[in-house]
This record gives structure tokens, C-alpha cells and sequence, in this order.
């Protein structure tokens, strides 16, 4: 089997107004083949950086590199991203939402934006590899160059491998740096990077900017289960609410129920706004009220989320999964304690 790894990059600065880390997956031999690739359409170019390409600046000058040279040239480079990676993924956090959010209880996974990004990337990307068809895992591959992002990627990696709650739940592959000469992937990584970062800062700015052609083309290439993850966190609230779930894998209760895992909520990147609300709101009741929650529905987007008491949880885990509902205590003499979160 092929082993299998991300490589990623970051764009933007805890300064600046976001900070955006993305990459793709691949096999080692699609990796190679990309390399291989890559190189063949960059030669002449010492190291393809996308903010000097895009601003015509050091060797990409716009007297030797016009507007249809660098279009084609993009072209390219897409065409081998769609036709050697697996998947995409990309995590932003917006700075001035960092500020503004209470993290008091959750700055050990989430010290500062790179820290966040990164063990949401690192999360995320173990729960794309577990639910791929082989239930593989995925290698990481950062880039070295950044001091600060290099010592919260390896902060948040080693926070995240050895949490008791998240090897249960993931295996982690391995972590590595590498230079963008040798690792050729941590080139096409600044690209995605760097396009999604220009677009959602003007996007914050309030600006009607359409989306460059070039990130369009990137974005049609992954679609559905080929994303690992599309998350940017633009408000204090989702902040806290990301950063509260890595902190308190130690605080939460043992969840019984049917169909509903809290842990992976990790995974479930596009979950509805009102189910994350839902969700955090019942999270700061368990730990005010020592309650446990307990999910009644067909699926994670239809159904009911309940704070139940101790005597109602044990009850619960005692019914076959088949039969597990409130009805059914209920139906059986059982005196439920149990709220619903609105």
C-alpha cells in the first residue's frame, strides 16, 4: 500500500488580518511524480513562490514573464495538482476574531493562531485518512523556512500525539520539515495558500471581489470527499468552540448514544451554524451542571440533543443500541430527567 502525506504551507501572519495553512494529500509515488512534473514546468525558476509571482516581483518581472506566460504556466501547475493529489485541505483563522475570543480554558491547543490551524489540519486530515477506503494514514510534511510557524507546528503536533483521547480516536502519521527545493509539494501548498489567503482578506475587508480565476480553477478540482477540510474561523464563537473541543477531550463526560460522537465533531467541518451553536451551548451546560448529553435522531443533522442527568445516562447505556431512546425509558416506568437544547 502507498504511503500516503500532506505537505503544507502557511500564508499570512498572526500580524496580519488571517492566517491561512493548506495543502494537498497524495501517495509518496504520486508525490514523486508531482516532483517530477513540477519541476519540468518551473525550470529556470529558482523557487516558485506564488506572492512574488502574482505581484511580478524578483524574477518574475513583467518584461520576461506577460500576463498569457504566467496564465500558462498556472495552467500547468494545476493540471498536475488535479491529476496527482487525493485531496485538499485548508484552515484559516481570522486574527482579530483570535483576539477577541475567550480561550481561557484553551490555551494549551490553541496558544496562538498557527497553533490552532495547525492541530485543526493535523485532526482533520487523520479523520480524512480514516475515512478513506483503506483507512490509511497520512504523513505530515511542513515547511521549515518560518521559525514561529515551524515551533507551533511541532507544538501542536506533539500536543496532539500524545493526547490519550485523539490516539483512540486517530492514528497520526508521522511529522517532518522539509525545504521547498526537495519537497516540491510545499511549492504547489504556497500557491493554494497564498490565492485563499488574498481572496478571504478582501473578503474580511469588505471588498466585492470576485474569486481570481486561478484559486477557481484550484477550488473545482477537490470536491465532496476529496476535501479533507474548508474551514475558516471568522468569529470569536467558532474560535472558542474548536479550541474548547481539543481542550476538553480530558473534561467531557463518556458519551452513550446513538449515532453522535462529540470527538468527531472535529471531522464534521460544514456542520449548519445552528448545530455548532447547539452543540457549544450544550457543552458549557455539561460542565456547569455535571449532566451528560445524549442525541436522539436518524443521523447528526435531524434529531434532538438533550442534556440528561446521571441516573437517565446510565439507564441509557444500558438499552441495546437498537432501542436507546427516551421513548423507550419512558415506555418502561423510567422517571427521565432530560432538556432539550433549543
Amino acid at each position: 500500500m502507498s504511503l500516503l502525506a500532506v505537505q503544507l504551507d502557511k500564508s499570512g501572519d498572526i500580524s496580519k488580518p488571517l492566517v491561512v495553512v493548506a495543502g494537498f494529500i497524495a501517495s509518496d509515488r504520486q508525490w514523486d511524480m508531482i516532483g517530477r512534473a513540477w519541476k519540468k514546468a518551473t525550470k529556470g525558476i529558482g523557487d516558485f513562490h506564488m506572492a512574488a509571482f502574482m505581484a511580478s516581483e524578483k524574477e518574475f518581472n513583467a518584461n520576461d514573464w506577460p500576463q498569457p506566460r504566467k496564465d500558462r504556466l498556472i495552467k500547468t501547475l494545476t493540471g498536475i495538482i488535479a491529476e496527482h493529489t487525493r485531496a485538499r485541505i485548508a484552515v484559516g483563522v481570522c486574527c482579530q476574531a483570535f483576539r477577541e475570543a475567550d480561550l481561557s480554558q484553551a490555551k494549551e491547543y490553541a496558544r496562538d493562531e498557527y497553533r490552532l490551524c495547525c492541530s485543526i489540519a493535523i485532526v482533520a486530515t487523520a479523520e480524512w485518512g480514516r475515512n478513506s477506503s483503506k483507512r490509511e494514514r497520512v504523513d505530515f510534511v511542513f515547511d521549515h523556512g518560518d521559525g514561529k510557524f515551524y515551533d507551533e507546528t511541532t507544538k501542536a503536533y506533539g500536543l496532539a500525539s500524545t493526547d490519550p483521547d485523539i490516539a483512540r480516536e486517530w492514528k497520526l502519521g508521522s511529522i517532518s520539515f522539509s525545504n521547498r527545493h526537495d519537497a516540491v509539494g510545499l511549492q504547489a501548498a504556497d500557491l493554494i495558500a497564498h490565492l485563499l489567503y488574498k481572496h478571504e482578506v478582501s473578503v474580511l475587508r469588505g471588498e466585492d471581489s470576485p474569486i481570481h480565476p486561478y484559486l477557481l480553477d484550484l477550488l473545482k478540482i477537490h470536491r465532496g470527499g476529496k476535501r479533507a477540510a474548508d474551514t475558516l474561523l471568522k468569529t470569536p464563537q467558532q474560535i472558542q468552540y474548536f479550541a474548547n473541543l481539543f481542550s476538553g477531550f480530558r473534561e467531557l463526560p463518556t458519551w452513550a448514544f446513538k449515532g453522535f460522537n462529540p470527538r468527531r465533531e472535529l471531522s464534521v467541518l460544514g456542520r449548519k451554524q445552528e448545530q455548532r451553536n447547539k452543540f457549544q451551548l450544550a457543552l458549557a451546560r455539561v460542565k456547569e451542571s455535571g449532566h451528560s448529553m445524549f442525541w436522539e435522531g436518524p443521523n447528526h443533522d435531524e434529531g434532538t440533543l438533550y442534556l440528561v442527568d446521571s441516573a437517565t445516562y446510565r439507564a441509557l447505556e444500558q438499552l441495546p443500541s437498537h432501542l436507546r431512546s427516551l421513548d423507550t425509558l419512558k415506555k418502561r416506568g423510567f422517571a427521565v430527567v432530560a432538556t432539550a437544547v433549543e
